[in-house]
């Protein structure tokens, strides 16, 4: 766990070292996550992440360290709407 450790804390200072900002989010590797990591996460200072499943989130009911995302390729607009249009249903 030390090396996970440094990993998500000494990315964050790396990144704030070379542009001046610490980043707010995290983005878990491929989505992978357990309590350990998003600990870890929450330690380093991160104000949320996003894991690689897709949802909605609700207002009142969202982790701000589970977060859902949408990983987009190189899709058409209609493509887009269409997944966009299935999430959460």
């Amino acid at each position: 766990m030390p090396e996970r450790r440094d990993e998500i804390a000494g990315g964050r200072a790396n990144i704030a070292r070379m542009t001046g900002d610490a980043p707010p989010g995290f983005a878990y590797p491929h989505g992978s996550l357990d309590r350990q990591t998003e600990e870890l996460v929450r330690e380093a200072g991160y104000d949320w992440a996003v894991t690689s499943r897709y949802d909605v989130i609700h207002p009142r009911h969202h982790d701000l360290y589970r977060l859902p995302r949408l990983a987009v390729g190189d899709w058409s607009a209609g493509r887009l709407s269409q997944t966009i249009a299935g999430i959460g249903g």
